[in-house]
């Protein structure tokens, strides 16, 4: 049923959409209107929950840099996972 609604969304979106645009790089945003850009996550499954941030920064057209952090929790286990990342393009 939610796949059934999901595909009539899509669909929809399609049918009505006037033109299409499509962005060449690694999936992130373009730099051209702003130079930095913030995110977030979260995943939240039967036995885990995850949740991060991050920030990136760059130049109309040139070199950027970004960087992030998580949390990862377990249900049933004394314990957690924290993951940084950093990245350069």
């Amino acid at each position: 049923m939610k796949i059934s609604k999901l595909v009539v969304a899509v669909v929809g979106v399609a049918i009505c959409a006037t033109t299409a645009s499509a962005q060449v790089c690694q999936g992130d945003l373009s730099f051209r209107s702003s130079s930095t850009h913030i995110g977030g996550s979260l995943g939240l499954s039967d036995n885990a929950t995850s949740f991060g941030a991050g920030m990136t920064v760059g130049h109309r057209q040139g070199w950027y840099t970004g960087g992030s952090v998580g949390m990862l929790t377990y249900d049933n286990l004394d314990g957690n996972t924290i993951s940084v990342n950093g990245g350069v393009g």
